[in-house]
């Protein structure tokens, strides 16, 4: 049966382990913090501070990997960690990658309906209010008018989309033949239809066909003295085909151009010595516009 170990002999071997476990333990933990202080220092850099720099330490030696953008940046680096306290050597196994050519961006207009990428220049053009100045050359019994008129315009999303027309003009009714004036007829249509879009950057070009209704009002022209006289108009059905053009200025406003053809023929009340009567009136309408658009969001 083997003899006890004495007491002192069991707590000699106890120190003996205690103090060998401490001196493996000591390093690792210097190591580690040596590793925190030079990471701080390389992060802390200006110009390191982006970079994917590795940090390895072992008694003191510290070991540098990862990718830099030139050799100077890779001397930089080792500075600053033979800078740090307790770090006995340094060395580098740092790759130098140079920085891929950078490409300009082309700001470009685009708007923000069609979600372009997000590195060109988007901008409000979902709806516009605005005004135009309109050419009418209307059928022989309606005369040549220079009117105004109010727009409403959707964004210019490529593609088939809505189109609101308006179309507003006036001029004298005259006889048939084209002699005296009756008065002024006004034709306001309210039209709503499809358009199909083209962009090209700044510029978007929309065919369009509306239809709708055509509010219309006559004032009666009360020096005429033949015996025919107009004294009332009703409202009608009208359609137009056309063409509109936009270049965009800025975010907010738009030149805009327009060339269509409006088909409206209004019934007018006449009255003479033999009685009252209608007569629908050829008031079809030739129109070119010029104007602009302020887009609201």
């Amino acid at each position: 049966m083997p003899r006890p170990r004495p007491l002192g002999a069991t707590l000699a071997a106890v120190l003996v382990l205690a103090a060998g476990c401490s001196r493996s333990i000591a390093p690792a933990v210097e190591d580690a913090q040596l590793v925190v202080r030079v990471k701080t220092a390389i992060v802390n850099d200006r110009v390191l501070g982006p970079r994917e720099i590795g940090v390895q330490a072992s008694r003191g030696a510290i070991r540098l990997t990862g990718s830099v953008e030139s050799e100077a940046e890779v001397q930089q680096a080792m500075a600053l960690a033979r800078s740090v306290d307790g770090v006995r050597e340094v060395t580098s196994e740092l790759r130098v990658q140079p920085p891929a050519p950078t490409q300009a961006v082309t700001r470009r207009y685009r708007p923000n309906r069609t979600g372009g990428a997000t590195e060109e220049e988007t901008w409000p053009s979902m709806v516009a209010i605005g005004a135009s100045l309109s050419f009418s050359r209307p059928g022989d019994a309606v005369g040549t008018r220079v009117s105004g008129g109010p727009q409403l315009a959707w964004g210019p999303a490529p593609g088939f989309g809505t189109s609101i027309g308006f179309s507003w003009f006036g001029g004298d009714l005259r006889t048939a033949d084209g002699g005296d004036s009756f008065g002024k007829l006004r034709v306001r249509p309210i039209m709503a239809g499809v358009s199909y879009t083209v962009v090209r950057d700044r510029l978007f070009i929309s065919p369009s066909l509306v239809g709708g209704i055509a509010f219309n009002s006559f004032s009666i022209d009360e020096t005429l003295t033949s015996d025919l006289r107009a004294v009332d108009v009703d409202n009608s059905l009208a359609a137009r085909l056309g063409v509109g053009v936009g270049y965009r200025l800025n975010r907010r406003v738009s030149i805009t151009g327009f060339v269509g053809r409006l088909v409206v023929r209004p019934q007018v009340t006449y009255v003479d010595p033999g009685g009252v009567f209608k007569r629908s009136v050829n008031a079809d309408t030739t129109q070119f516009s010029v104007g602009f658009a302020y887009w609201i969001f």
